[in-house]
C-alpha cells in the first residue's frame, strides 16, 4: 500500500507539473498595452517596414487577441479631426482573413486606424472603417464606447514621432486566424500622404481593394523561448489589377 501510494503520488506530481506546463504555453504572454513596446511578445515577432522607413509595425496574433505596435518617424505630429484620420497623422492597417483576392470588401475584411489623440476615456483614438459587405453596420469613430473590442494607447517621443499599441479582439475581426496566410498590408498617414508597404503593388485605390494586399504569413505566439522568433513575414507579394 505504501509502494502504491508513493507511485501514485509520484505519478500525479508528474500530471501536475505538466498540466501547468500546458497551461502556460495555452496562456501566452501579457501584453500590458501602455503605448511602450518593452512586452516580451513583441520580441517574437520580424518588424514590418513601410515605405521610406518612416514606420515600423510589430503584429503579434494570439488565440483571443491581435496585438499592434508600431513606431512612427513623425516630428509633427497634427491630427485637427480623428474621425479624418487620412488627413493628419495616424495609422491605417487593412486585414483579409479569408485572403479570397476579392477586389471588393467582403465579410473577412476590415480596416483599422489609430491616431495619436485622446479620445473619449482612452488613451488615443481608434476606428473601424465601414465598407459595403464587411463585418460591421456602419464607420465605428471610436473605440473607446464599444466596450473592449479595441484597447490602445500611445507615447510621444517629442521632435521624434510617437509610439501606438493597440489589441483588436478576436470577435472585432470576423475571420480572424492566429495561424495562416493572410492579405495583409498598412501605412502611415503624414499629413494627407500615404506611406505605405510596398507602394509600388498597392497603388491608388488599395484602401478598397484586397486583391492587391500583400500576403502575410502568420503564426501564433505562445509562452515559448524568448530567444526564438516565430514566422511572421511577408510572403509572395500580390500585384496590382
Amino acid at each position: 500500500m505504501s509502494i502504491y501510494f508513493r507511485i501514485s503520488l509520484f505519478q500525479s506530481a508528474i500530471f501536475l507539473s505538466l498540466s501547468l506546463l500546458f497551461s502556460v504555453q495555452a496562456t501566452g504572454f501579457n501584453v500590458n498595452i501602455d503605448g511602450v513596446l518593452n512586452d516580451v511578445a513583441y520580441q517574437k515577432v520580424s518588424p514590418l517596414n513601410s515605405t521610406d522607413k518612416i514606420g515600423v509595425l510589430y503584429l503579434v496574433p494570439m488565440k483571443d487577441d491581435l496585438y499592434i505596435g508600431v513606431e512612427v518617424e513623425d516630428a509633427n505630429i497634427n491630427v485637427a479631426n480623428p474621425q479624418k484620420f487620412w488627413q493628419g497623422s495616424g495609422i491605417e492597417i487593412w486585414f483579409d482573413w479569408g485572403n479570397e483576392d476579392n477586389v471588393t470588401f467582403d465579410k473577412n475584411d476590415q480596416q483599422f486606424w489609430f491616431v495619436p489623440v485622446k479620445g473619449k476615456g482612452k488613451e488615443g483614438y481608434a476606428g473601424q472603417w465601414h465598407r459595403a459587405q464587411d463585418n460591421i453596420k456602419a464607420t465605428i469613430y471610436d473605440y473607446a464606447n464599444e466596450g473592449d473590442l479595441v484597447d490602445m494607447a500611445f507615447v510621444v517621443n517629442k521632435g521624434k514621432g510617437y509610439t501606438i499599441e493597440a489589441k483588436i479582439a478576436k470577435k472585432a475581426m470576423a475571420g480572424y486566424t492566429s495561424n495562416g496566410t493572410i492579405g495583409f498590408t498598412y501605412s502611415v498617414d503624414k499629413g494627407g500622404a500615404k506611406f505605405q508597404w510596398d507602394k509600388k503593388n498597392c497603388p491608388n485605390g488599395f484602401w478598397e481593394n484586397p486583391s492587391m494586399w500583400p500576403d502575410l504569413e502568420l503564426s501564433e505566439v505562445l509562452s515559448v523561448e524568448a530567444s526564438k522568433k516565430l514566422s511572421i513575414r511577408w510572403g509572395d507579394l500580390k500585384l496590382g489589377l
